[in-house]
């Protein structure tokens, strides 16, 4: 447990090519920063920020993973690294909003998850087992997955957004997408 304090804690630097590994359960009271230049990071154990509105920022061009017990916890979850391949799939991440601004990007949510401004240069794919919303554009390259569950809505609809990808909709409620120009839609389930 660090003790609450910091302006931010900041771990690695993004000169380094090391890897990052969370190999025990964690909690922090500040921001955390996880940084490497082109590093692997893996987050096998729980990882939570558990101040209201504090931010995990994980930062690399390398692979980002979690393992079957890394579930992230925290209000605001940066993902930064250009051409960084982002992997965090457990069951039990709860994450309030989310930034992108890497290459590829697979996010699993334990419910509701709020977009802001995002750029990927690869494939998105979101799952959650709540709403997905934006509060900011998204620019997403590759192909879009999205994954809300039947009772949820997907509501995507910021004027800038540009999905140059297929954008598939696995499944969802309610869904509103839209794209500054035209869009591909793949096989959607809603």
């Amino acid at each position: 447990v660090f003790n609450d304090g910091f302006d931010h804690i900041e771990i690695g630097d993004t000169g380094m090519t090391g890897g990052i590994t969370v190999t025990t359960a964690s909690s922090v009271t500040d921001d955390l920063y996880l940084l490497q230049s082109s590093g692997a990071i893996a987050i096998n154990e729980a990882l939570a920020l558990t101040t209201a509105n504090d931010t995990l920022r994980i930062q690399t061009t390398g692979a980002v993973t979690d393992g079957a017990s890394g579930a992230i916890t925290a209000t605001n979850l940066e993902l930064q690294g250009v051409g960084g391949s982002y992997t965090l799939d457990s069951t039990s991440s709860d994450v309030d909003t989310l930034t992108a601004n890497t290459g590829s990007v697979a996010f699993r949510d334990s419910d509701a998850l709020e977009l802001a401004a995002s750029s990927a240069t690869g494939d998105v794919e979101l799952t959650t087992a709540g709403a997905i919303t934006q509060t900011g554009a998204l620019d997403f390259d590759g192909a879009t997955s999205i994954a809300a569950g039947s009772g949820n809505n997907v509501t995507l609809d910021n004027s800038g957004n540009d999905f140059t990808g297929a954008v598939t909709v696995v499944s969802g409620n309610d869904v509103s997408l839209r794209d500054v120009n035209a869009m591909s839609l793949g096989i959607n389930t809603v």
